[in-house]
Parts: structure tokens; C-alpha cells; sequence
């Protein structure tokens, strides 16, 4: 046989999951629309920014000449640097010119992604294109367009340097040239003559190593890598993976959104709003039918109460928000006691209400203040009216209570809604207070003020019925 703690554990389990679908069904209109909305944007994204095709080309990167006045050579190359490149305007323009593809070499960038392969000197190209021809021929292009850029700013380096020592190199003929007239119009074995031949020298070997380097910048490899993989036949992307992963995420952004919005509502919709508020526990969850035959079960409540017979149990019921609400409650609460004798006693205005309900007329004037009938439909039960007619009192209902006290086993009394101006006075006449909280209205900070009035009175607040109405957002 299971433990006592073993089944309150169970069942606080079971009324934690049922919270949370309680949640879900409260706020099915914001999971609805933020999946909706997630889904939808991102199915969007996905299907125009990524394209049906896929293809992908790689290039070995290899190192080029970085100084070409000094001749100087990297023996590694910087793949950030280069992925930069690769993913540049200046390569787009050239595969626009290449395949004469229509659109601005920016939209063309929009399909590209350039990836650098870790401990590699590999660029690898993938391009996304809605046919697979499309996507083929622009990611070997850009691949093709890399190399072709990179050589030919490297060609434009070297055509720089090469102009350079041309124009060096005519400026040493130039002064050669002046060199040997000179020595043509001086005396042979002269001071000058030797003067003039030691220049010479000193410039014929200046121009022979100008002459070199310019052979040399003819000669510079200008080649900026290969292509290690071409681009073969295009891959249609797996959309329809991408979409289930994304319909999975959007559910699980709404069920949070649920949450969240449930959260931070300011009514108390639930019985998990009612203890995160630290108010009263609730006792029972009823329905929106207003028959006292129709609610749910108050067995909880009778159990919190834990009347015993032959000593009198007072019980006020007191609505937050609606009287109508707190006089079904109080009825279907007094007729759940079988077996005791009870008495609910309709105070003010609830009188009509609780009348209508057991589908009783009014009471006929008497001489007495109180009017006391069985009621025909529960066993047991009598209905107490013509209390608090010209406004309700602590000394009216204490003589009230004090009459019923020896005949009755219970005493179940409702009172028109609690608030800021109510009589709270009269809550301490009784043992025990249950509020009845409208989860559609019940705002969490007027029930915090009301409980803490009470409390301050000397009440007894034993928990609170909630009272669900409709799941609307």
C-alpha cells in the first residue's frame, strides 16, 4: 500500500503537468501566432536567401610575390586575408563580366559563401542558386575569378616595379652617354680621364644590375594557387530537413511565448498563478455552470474544513469579484455535506441569486427577520434569507449565527464581493473564509490587498475556490 506522501507527491505531479496544459489551452492563440509567425519568416529566408542548388569549388592557395621592388616572397599566406578577397566586389565584378551574368556584382555576392578549411591553405567556394546549372557555373567562376584577381594584382605590382627600373635604366644610358663624350674631349693620361673612366665603371655596373632586376620582374610567377576541386554538379539543398527543424523551433518559440504571456498576465487564470501570488491555496476548481448540482467536486474543501459534528462549523464564502460566482460556490459547498444538517445563509443581495438557483420563491414578510425553508431539491439543507437587507452588519450576522448555531451542524454563508470598502468586520465571526477568485477578472494585486485585510482582521482565510470560465486569450 502506497504511502500517504507517496500519493500527495503523485498527485502534485499530476496537477503540475495538467498546469501546464492548462497553459497551453489558455493561450493557444499565442503559441498559434508566434509558430506561425517564426515559421513563416524563417521558411522565407530560407527558401529566397538560400536558393534550391547548391555547388561548391576549392582553391589551393598558394603564396606570391608581396614586395616586388625587393623580390621579397611569404612562404604561407593569410586565408582571412584571402577569404576577404574571395568574397569581394572586385571578384563579382569579374564573374559578371565572365559570364555575363545578369543582376550587379553585389546581388551576385548574395549567394556566395567562402569558407576557409581549418590547417588547410584551402578556400572552399559554395554558391546557392535556384538552378543547379546557375549554381555550377558561378561557383567555379568565382573560384576561377579569385585566381584571376589575385594574379593580376600581382601582375599590376610588378608592372609598376618594372616601369620603375626601365626609367632607372634609361636615366643610367643617359648619363653613360654623357660619361664617354666627355672622356672623348679630354687628354689622354689626365687626372680628369681617370676621373671620368672610374665613373664609368661605377655606372656601367649600375645599369647591368637594373638590367637584371628587370629580367628578373619578367620572370616572377604571378600564379596565386589552383583548383583543387571543380565545381561538378550541383546538390539540391535539403530544404525540407531545414523546414522540420524550423517548424520544431518555431513550436518550441510559441509554447515559450505561451508561457511567458501566461507569466506575466496580471489575472489570476490558474491555480499556479494563485501560489506564485502566495495567496491562499486553492481548494477546488470549478466550472462556468451555475447550477449546484453542476460544479465540480468540493471534497478538497470539506477536507480543509474538516467540519465534525455537533459542534457548529461556520463557513463564509465571499466573492473577489462577482456575487453571482460566490453564491453558486457557497450553494454547491452546502450541498456537498451529506449526511449533517447545514444551513446556507444568503446574505444582502445574494438572497436572489441563491433563490433562483434552487429555484425557490421569495420569502413572504414575517415578524421574523430571518426566513428559514428546507430546500426541496438537497436533503438537509435549509436556506437562511432576509439577512443584511438594509446593509450588512457584524452584530446582525453574529445574532444570526448565534440562532443557527445549536440547530445546524453547518454553517455556510455568502457575502456579496470583498473589496477595499467591504465588511471585512464580519469575516472574524467566522471559522474559516474561502475566496471565491473569477480566473477570467481576479486581478493578482487587489486579491493580494484583500487577503492581507483580512489577515490584519483576524480572519481566517483557509484557500479559495477558482471559478474558470472560457479559455479566450
Amino acid at each position: 500500500m502506497r504511502s500517504l506522501s507517496a500519493e500527495t507527491e503523485q498527485q502534485a505531479q499530476g496537477d503540475t503537468f495538467g498546469s501546464y496544459l492548462g497553459v497551453l489551452r489558455r493561450r493557444w492563440v499565442t503559441l498559434v501566432v508566434v509558430a506561425v509567425l517564426v515559421f513563416g519568416l524563417g521558411a522565407a529566408w530560407l527558401l529566397q536567401g538560400s536558393g534550391g542548388y547548391r555547388a561548391t569549388a576549392a582553391v589551393l592557395v598558394q603564396p606570391i610575390v608581396e614586395d616586388p621592388f625587393g623580390g621579397a616572397r611569404s612562404d604561407s599566406v593569410n586565408l582571412a586575408t584571402e577569404r576577404e578577397v574571395a568574397d569581394s566586389v572586385l571578384n563579382a565584378t569579374w564573374v559578371k563580366e565572365h559570364l555575363d551574368a545578369p543582376g550587379t556584382p553585389q546581388s551576385l555576392l548574395k549567394g556566395l559563401q567562402v569558407t576557409a578549411l581549418a590547417e588547410t591553405e584551402i578556400l572552399k567556394f559554395t554558391y546557392k542558386a535556384s538552378g543547379a546549372e546557375t549554381a555550377r557555373l558561378r561557383a567555379q567562376a568565382f573560384a576561377d575569378g579569385y585566381l584571376a584577381v589575385r594574379a593580376e594584382a600581382a601582375q599590376k605590382s610588378i608592372d609598376a616595379a618594372a616601369e620603375r627600373f626601365e626609367a632607372k635604366a634609361t636615366d643610367l644610358e643617359q648619363r653613360l652617354s654623357e660619361n664617354l663624350a666627355a672622356q672623348a674631349t679630354t687628354a689622354p693620361n689626365s687626372v680628369e680621364r681617370a676621373r671620368l673612366a672610374a665613373d664609368q665603371e661605377a655606372i656601367e655596373q649600375q645599369l647591368r644590375a637594373v638590367q637584371e632586376r628587370i629580367v628578373d620582374l619578367g620572370s616572377v610567377e604571378t600564379k596565386a594557387g589552383r583548383v583543387v576541386k571543380t565545381a561538378g554538379s550541383a546538390h539540391r539543398v535539403a530544404t525540407t530537413r531545414t523546414l522540420v527543424v524550423l517548424a520544431a523551433a518555431a513550436l518550441v518559440l510559441g509554447v515559450i511565448a505561451a508561457f511567458l504571456r501566461d507569466r506575466f498576465d496580471p489575472r489570476l487564470r490558474s491555480a499556479g498563478d494563485v501560489r506564485r501570488a502566495g495567496l491562499p491555496p486553492v481548494l477546488a476548481e470549478v466550472g462556468p455552470d451555475r447550477g449546484s448540482g453542476k460544479w465540480a467536486s468540493f471534497g478538497r474543501v470539506r477536507a480543509r474544513l474538516g467540519p465534525s459534528l455537533g459542534a457548529t462549523e461556520t463557513v463564509l464564502v465571499a466573492g473577489v469579484d462577482s456575487s453571482e460566482s460566490a453564491t453558486a460556490v457557497a450553494s454547491g459547498l452546502a450541498a456537498s455535506f451529506v449526511g449533517a444538517r447545514r444551513a446556507l445563509v444568503a446574505i444582502g443581495g445574494t438572497a436572489t441569486t441563491v433563490e433562483r438557483t434552487f429555484r425557490l420563491g421569495a420569502a413572504e414578510a414575517g415578524d421574523r427577520a430571518l426566513a428559514v425553508r428546507p430546500v426541496p431539491q438537497v436533503t438537509g439543507l435549509s436556506l437562511v434569507t432576509g439577512l443584511g437587507d438594509k446593509g450588512t452588519s457584524a452584530t446582525e450576522v453574529r445574532r444570526c449565527l448565534d440562532a443557527l448555531r445549536g440547530e445546524f451542524d453547518v454553517v455556510v454563508a455568502v457575502l456579496e464581493p470583498l473589496g477595499a470598502d467591504g465588511p471585512l468586520d464580519v469575516a472574524v465571526l467566522f471559522d474559516a473564509v474561502v475566496l471565491v477568485v473569477e480566473a477570467q477578472s481576479s486581478r493578482i494585486a487587489p486579491v493580494v490587498r484583500l487577503v492581507q485585510d483580512l489577515h490584519e482582521v483576524g480572519a481566517t482565510v483557509v484557500g479559495s475556490v477558482l471559478v474558470r470560465g472560457g479559455d479566450a486569450e
